[in-house]
């Protein structure tokens, strides 16, 4: 805060001191030190301020008060900050020093306070060592806070304060098995439970790996009556939520005489974690308060499970209540789901919002950002989030390395690695994923042969599923399918190698140049096996058969996939246009004409391989985008069109009038120009620009898999037809990254 706002905030606070009588001096220092207590008290701590200010003479007490003050309006900096300034210390201002560091999570300042306690020797107040064992607790520094209380003296004296701050700061280290020996050792010792213990207990109890633990503390909750505390029925339902409990959860909440608002809001979020979309949607209409817990719990449960437009919908009903604002939790929730929608549009609306409610700095709501925009492409604004964040944590290093290496940035990704090594940042599992991401999507086989072995010997890291895909989907780009089996053997002690994903990036291996038909078998046979409901195995098979040339043992694979009822999953791809996404579901029969945000499930689009004889097709779903005067369009995860990619008014025009003179969907397919054998790294901006050199482009779209990697295929739509030929003639068996490209008609008899 600048000098200038510092002198506004301390005249205005002098305002209200003479308002409330306060203007004349006072008749002495209890007098002023009463009008700070009472002031802090209403949680105005800069009138407090102001008072303490224009004291000619403080004692021990007012310094004391003023510290009260910052404590109640959640000030702790201040607090620090003041009692630095203060000339002498006593075990009470001390115990409000050790509040705040406790609060700023500030170990190293606690320890401070703490060597100057024993210094001053105040050690033996048992307030003092209250609050020094909760400081350590709190910084999740529970050996430092077991020591703390082990020297207490009184520490069974009066209730269980001790107790429950050294169980808790074993809770919040992960040591679950602690806090239970530490409260047989508490109830040896004579004391009785209360709630603030049980609800520590259930709390830790849900990181263990099994609930019977858990259970033997709600048989302890009922016998000792504190099961009728909202309190711990409230830890009780979290806790069978993480156990995927839901009936004993809901009967937990309907056995509950007195439901706070945080008792609807666990129920909410227990529906939301375990998918019951529906359930939570009606009990959050049924809540009598909702607060913005309840809210946030709603938008991020929806962005999980896969209603991300019914997400932002909620936040922007949010947004017209006047009682209740976002957080940082809710940006966060919100961003998410703008990821999973892949709109960029309402991804930088939100960060808007962000800047206006000053939540910008918030390390949560920055990674966040990062986040959305690499998902939507925008690498360059992920870049500047990134590159504005003060205090980096390893979430940011690793989303942004991710988001470079899933847009098929290689190096700028082992950039980031590379600073992020020179920051002294320890990388973990996360960040040599993307590492090994980056590597599979740009060829480099020998440098992520390098990453994969340092992880393991260097860094300790043992490999992981998706470690392993990426590793031999490098194998697969590279054609070396005898390595990637010999690697999967080795590692098939270690890693769990029956994942969906292993066996798709072994069966990529065995694909188009590199056909391994006796690779291929033994693993498509092994995903029918492990997940006969999963299609991914069939149809990958069939399409190797068909490849090369064997249809009847593809015809045999697509009848038993249909005997056993297994359905392919439609293909879906999509355009934003003008802030609306338009999505195109493959075997759709009517498209979207309104102009609308097309919800894939409930009103599918066009499919871009459609029957020729279909009567009609829309490329971009209504005539108000065509009207505009520059329609931007943009490819999946949204890379932004160049200007001079952008049809104008006349072009527009002049589409609408050669669309008149032929049916639409014969139209369409004369310029739809398919593209096969694509590279992985291949990016939707790179393959506009190569074939907007022969012509203007309406739209193009490339087949990405769930990583961001080309699954090797895309399509083009030329404005003219000349156009396309002149790009079919020049470009197919063009190299590029590595790759003789296939360009031809996507409908040669169209």
């Amino acid at each position: 805060m600048s000098l200038s706002s510092q002198a506004a905030v301390r005249a205005r606070a002098a305002a209200r001191v003479a308002d409330h009588g306060g203007g004349r001096p006072f008749a002495g220092i209890a007098a002023a030190t009463s009008r700070i207590a009472s002031l802090g008290r209403a949680g105005d701590a800069a009138a407090a301020r102001a008072v303490f200010d224009a004291m000619p003479g403080r004692d021990a007490v007012a310094w004391n008060a003023m510290l009260t003050a910052y404590a109640r309006a959640g000030r702790p900096r201040d607090a620090l900050t003041l009692f630095a300034h203060a000339p002498a210390s006593d075990a009470f201002s001390l115990t409000a020093a050790l509040a705040a560091a406790a609060a700023l999570r500030w170990p190293y300042a606690g320890a401070q306070l703490h060597a100057r306690l024993l210094r001053l020797g105040l050690r033996t107040p048992l307030p003092v060592g209250n609050a020094l064992v909760a400081m350590y607790a709190k910084c999740t520094r529970a050996d430092e806070a077991a020591r703390a209380f082990r020297e207490m003296q009184d520490r069974n004296a009066l209730n269980n304060v001790a107790w429950n701050t050294l169980i808790m700061g074993y809770s919040r280290s992960g040591n679950a098995r602690q806090c239970l020996l530490l409260f047989n050792e508490m109830r040896m010792a004579g004391l009785i439970c209360d709630d603030a213990t049980l609800c520590i207990l259930v709390d830790a109890c849900a990181e263990l790996a099994h609930p019977s633990t858990g259970f033997a503390i709600h048989k302890i909750v009922v016998q000792s009556g504190w099961n009728a505390m909202s309190e711990v029925s409230n830890s009780l339902i979290s806790l069978y939520t993480k156990f995927s409990l839901l009936e004993e959860a809901v009967r937990i909440f309907e056995s509950m005489e007195l439901r706070t608002i945080v008792s609807w809001n666990s129920l909410i979020d227990a529906y939301m974690k375990l998918g019951h979309v529906e359930e939570a949607a009606s009990l959050f209409q049924s809540v009598p308060e909702t607060n913005v817990i309840s809210w946030t719990s709603m938008i991020g449960g929806l962005a999980r499970n896969g209603c991300a437009d019914e997400a932002l919908v909620l936040f922007v009903n949010m947004l017209a209540l006047e009682h209740i604002h976002p957080d940082d939790f809710t940006f966060g929730a919100v961003l998410h789901a703008c990821a999973a929608s892949v709109s960029l549009a309402s991804g930088r609306m939100v960060h808007g919002r962000v800047f206006q409610t000053g939540f910008a700095s918030y390390l949560y709501v920055a990674n966040s950002l990062m986040d959305m925009y690499a998902k939507s492409g925008d690498v360059e604004s992920a870049s500047i989030v990134f590159n504005g964040i003060f205090g980096k944590d390893l979430v940011s290093w690793n989303t942004m390395l991710l988001g470079f290496a899933v847009n098929g940035l290689a190096n700028e990704a082992l950039v980031v690695y590379d600073s992020m090594k020179s920051h002294k940042v320890c990388p973990d599992e996360v960040t040599f994923t993307g590492l090994l991401t980056a590597c599979s999507h740009s060829g480099l086989l020998e440098q992520g042969k390098t990453f994969f072995q340092s992880m393991v010997s260097v860094h300790g890291i043992q490999p992981k599923p998706e470690h392993l895909s990426c590793i031999l989907d490098m194998y697969a780009r590279s054609g070396n399918i005898t390595e990637a089996v010999e690697l999967l053997d080795r590692c098939s002690e270690t890693v769990p190698t029956h994942n969906s994903n292993i066996h798709e990036a072994l069966l990529s291996a065995c694909s188009w140049e590199h056909l391994n038909s006796r690779v291929a078998r033994k693993v498509a046979e092994d995903m029918v096996t492990s997940e006969p409901g999963r299609d991914a195995g069939y149809v990958t098979l069939s399409n190797l058969f068909c490849a090369s040339g064997q249809w009847n043992v593809a015809e045999k694979v697509r009848r038993a996939m249909a005997e056993r009822g297994v359905k392919k999953s439609p293909g879906c791809s999509w355009i934003e246009v003008k802030g609306a996404v338009k999505v195109f579901v493959s075997g759709a029969q009517d498209p979207d004409r309104t102009g609308t945000t097309m919800d894939p499930d409930a009103s599918p689009g066009i499919n871009f391989w459609k029957d020729p004889n279909a009567e009609s097709c829309c490329i971009c779903g209504g005539e108000a985008e065509a009207e505009a005067k520059h329609t931007e369009l943009t490819c999946p995860y949204n890379y932004l069109a160049p200007a001079s990619y952008v049809p104008c008014r006349a072009r527009v025009a002049a589409w609408r009038e050669s669309r008149s003179a032929l049916s639409e969907h014969r139209w369409f397919l004369r310029r739809l120009v398919r593209v096969n054998n694509l590279p992985g790294s291949c990016r939707p901006v790179e393959l506009a620009r190569l074939f907007a050199e022969f012509g203007p482009l309406l739209m193009w779209h490339v087949a990405m898999d769930g990583t961001g990697a080309c699954k090797g295929f895309a399509c083009v739509v030329f404005e003219r037809r000349q156009h396309a030929e002149e790009a079919i003639d020049r470009l197919n068996c063009y190299s590029l990254g590595g790759r003789r490209l296939r360009v031809d008609w996507a409908y040669p008899s169209a």
